[in-house]
């Protein structure tokens, strides 16, 4: 049977050990000055080489023949490791071997000499699983230990450790494997393994696998089987189902020039394509947090290549850095687990970084104009009284237009006089900010101040930059908003909030790009409109 590649290239010294050089350094120097401690405690992600150091460090610690720090990988001893024979190595699952009835077993056992080797050697794999009480009963014996043992416990999450326990330990870190020292270490397993492929289908294998090697190299094994000893990017973008990064960097530069017409389109491409829109939006998400870092100055910090530097600085010189945050705050919060509304989910966050500013994406008559008019009849309530299931009836459309006045706003007439005005006024000058308004209540509406009252009061206050820059353009100076909720606030009125009437309201859904896009997509059509108190 074939070996893996992780367990057949694992690292047999210090030096082969990618990525932790602050970690070897140390550990190297206290073998050599012969000041190696009773316990040590190796934290950090998966895959980032705490099992490998441990196993490293106990064949150091029994060398017949070290060499400034570092096994000799030649004595007997060390072959004994190199080959898992040797007794006096013990390694333990904590996530298996949990109990204070294990620990206590481990205590009685640590009493009797080694074998064969100087010192007996546990290494005690997720060592967090650990019980309280099975703590409490490693904890003298971690303190003083006797003289011929060593402890190295190694954790993924050393925050669930007790403080007692991490506090008689020697803490050495370890950090995500940087993709410069992953992808040389990649490169040196598939020239040694015959495996042709170059460093940009490498470079996706090192993305994927989040800096952790152990991953990447079974990321590699996984695609050698599948595709044979020669890879490209094609084969690796479709094994690990993700979208390109040209499609990825497309949909960003969308986004960022409020292009929501080819923004969608890449949705659509991909999900037909079949691309995890999970990793996907990673990708994406990936890609913002590199406009960002570029746009703060600390572009350095990004693991790229020049040419793929040079393409960020194009997108971050297509937005204003705040809106660029919010973008990416917006993306890295979705939730995509279902799958049937995956890609409705990423449309609509999508439909939101367009519009969700001072200034609107693009014309509707734009979005409009990609996809065929559709006719839609209005449909009746069902009626409670005689059971009937309502039937539909064609309406007339009615159009209100309402066009933004170029004189400054004054207010006049009845409070609700004045709010039917301001809020068409606002309807026109912004568009994206208006309908959070529909349910809000007016209560003061004047030349100095507009007091508004919502029962939620969120979507008002992620908004309230545009309807503030709006409010100020609409009055021809700025204007205070208020905005409060309350527990007993009842509906307004349809005068109140200048609601359109149901057949313009019908025509106004119809000809929302979201809502073409549904009908288009997914074959959808319109039953009827419901409001909701």
């Amino acid at each position: 049977m074939a070996q893996a590649l992780y367990r057949k290239w694992r690292a047999q010294s210090f030096a082969e050990l990618a990525g932790q050089e602050p970690v070897t350094r140390t550990l190297r120097n206290a073998i050599a000055a012969n000041r190696t401690t009773h316990a040590y405690l190796f934290c950090g992600p998966r895959g980032t080489g705490k099992t490998s150091t441990g196993r490293i460090l106990a064949k150091a610690i029994n060398c017949l023949d070290p060499q400034g720090g570092e096994p000799c990988n030649a004595c007997r001893m060390c072959q004994a490791v190199n080959e898992g024979r040797l007794i006096d190595l013990i390694e333990i699952d904590a996530a298996s071997n949990r109990g204070i009835d294990e620990i206590r077993d481990l205590r009685e056992k640590v009493r009797f000499a080694p074998t064969e080797a100087r010192r007996k050697v546990y290494i005690i794999d997720e060592v967090h699983m650990l019980t309280e009480q099975a703590f409490n009963a490693l904890l003298k014996t971690l303190e003083e230990p006797p003289e011929h043992v060593v402890f190295i416990l190694a954790t993924t999450e050393a925050h669930k450790l007790p403080a007692t326990i991490v506090s008689r330990c020697q803490r050495f870190d370890f950090r995500r494997i940087p993709a410069d020292a992953a992808l040389a270490k990649l490169r040196t397993i598939a020239e040694a393994e015959g495996i042709e492929i170059d460093d940009a289908a490498l470079g996706v294998i090192v993305r994927a696998s989040g800096g952790s090697l152990r991953d990447a190299e079974n990321l590699l094994d996984q695609a050698v089987s599948y595709y044979g000893n020669c890879l490209s990017v094609a084969d690796l973008t479709e094994m690990l189902g993700l979208g390109s990064d040209e499609r990825a960097r497309a949909l960003v530069q969308a986004i960022l020039d409020r292009d929501l017409v080819a923004g969608l389109r890449v949705v659509h491409d991909a999900a037909a394509d079949g691309v995890d829109l999970r990793q996907f939006n990673r990708q994406i998400v990936e890609l913002l947090r590199r406009v960002v870092l570029t746009q703060a100055g600390a572009g350095d910090l990004i693991d790229a290549s020049d040419a793929e530097r040079e393409a960020v600085r194009d997108l971050a010189g297509r937005a204003e850095p705040n809106r660029v945050v919010q973008i990416t705050r917006r993306f890295s919060e979705l939730d995509l687990r279902g799958e049937s509304v995956a890609a409705l989910t990423l449309e609509l966050a999508l439909y939101d970084a367009c519009t969700d500013s001072a200034h609107s994406v693009a014309p509707s008559d734009r979005l409009q104009g990609e996809w065929p008019p559709v006719a839609v009849a209005a449909v009746d309530a069902p009626s409670v009284a005689n059971g009937g299931t309502g039937l539909a009836r064609p309406a007339a459309r009615r159009r209100r237009e309402t066009a933004p006045s170029g004189a400054p706003f004054q207010p006049s007439g009845d409070l609700a006089d004045r709010w039917r005005e301001l809020y068409a006024r606002l309807k026109a000058h912004e568009p994206a900010a208006a309908p959070v308004l529909l349910a809000a209540r007016p209560i003061e509406v004047s030349e100095e101040r507009v007091v508004l009252t919502v029962r939620v009061l969120a979507p008002v206050e992620r908004r309230r930059k545009p309807l503030e820059d709006a409010l100020a353009a609409i009055f021809g100076h700025p204007v205070e908003l208020v905005v409060q909720t309350g527990d007993a606030v009842s509906a307004p009125t349809a005068e109140e909030r200048s609601e359109p009437a149901p057949e313009d309201e019908l025509e106004r859904l119809v000809s929302s790009p979201t809502v073409q896009h549904a009908m288009k997509t997914y074959g959808a059509t319109i039953a009827g409109i419901e409001h909701t108190a």
